[in-house]
């Protein structure tokens, strides 16, 4: 991977830290950083189940490595939240990430 492929920004939301409130709920604190990347999508589908259309879109975004970057991280990506589903190194020597992610949509049909 080329440096200069890394031409989108992206942040990642990290869980930091929890704590619990007076009424006993638990509250998750973040952290977010941007990083730029390389965005690939990667797939997209729609399924309709029992009155129920869901749609699926997956990415891959290519970061320089960052190890406290973990599946429970989401990235925020033109506005939208993806779940990251798994990451790799592409090219070993811990040089870069490769984060597969996916963001779903569910709606219920009328």
């Amino acid at each position: 991977m080329n440096a200069g492929n890394l031409d989108e920004r992206i942040s990642i939301k990290t869980l930091s830290s929890s704590s619990i409130d007076l009424n006993g709920d638990v509250i998750n604190h973040y952290t977010s950083a941007s990083y730029w990347c390389n965005a690939k999508s990667e797939s997209g589908d729609e399924i309709i189940s029992n009155d129920i259309d869901t749609i699926s879109s997956r990415y891959a975004f290519t970061i320089r490595h960052n190890p406290s970057i973990t599946e429970s991280s989401n990235v925020i990506y033109n506005g939208y939240i993806y779940n990251i589903r798994y990451i790799d190194s592409p090219f070993g020597r811990n040089q870069w990430n490769k984060l597969h992610c996916e963001r779903q949509i569910g709606a219920q049909n009328g």
